[in-house]
């Protein structure tokens, strides 16, 4: 439950001159995870990864996974990964050698932007 599905990363460069463009590509994650996560995704799910998946594509792979997303709720429609998540990769990497040491959560995380984009998807 710690494995964080997914994360979104920028540069503090990025923060400071593309802020804008950012918190709309959160609020563009926010729905797309919710919408992926709820009963209502079936059909366009299945269509979009018969899509997207180059040759034939079995039926029952696609009602699998898409069982997977409902049953486990994996992706975090909140946006922000806890401090817990944070700290269980880290480690993952510093095991791995890519990362020396495990960072502050605080030295490492911003979570402004997550949050206003919370704020515009009510």
């Amino acid at each position: 439950p710690d494995y964080a599905q997914q994360a979104t990363y920028a540069s503090t460069e990025a923060i400071r001159t593309r802020r804008e463009p950012l918190i709309r590509s959160l609020v563009a994650h926010a729905r797309a995870y919710r919408f992926l996560q709820s009963p209502q995704s079936h059909d366009a799910y299945v269509k979009a990864r018969a899509t997207a998946l180059e040759g034939p594509v079995d039926p029952h792979e696609s009602e699998t996974q898409w069982s997977f997303y409902q049953r486990l709720k994996p992706f975090a429609v909140n946006l922000v990964m806890t401090e817990r998540q944070v700290r269980y990769i880290q480690e993952l990497n510093v095991a791995m050698g890519l990362q020396k040491q495990v960072r502050p959560y605080d030295a490492i995380v911003d979570s402004s932007l997550a949050m206003e984009a919370l704020r515009r998807l009510v």
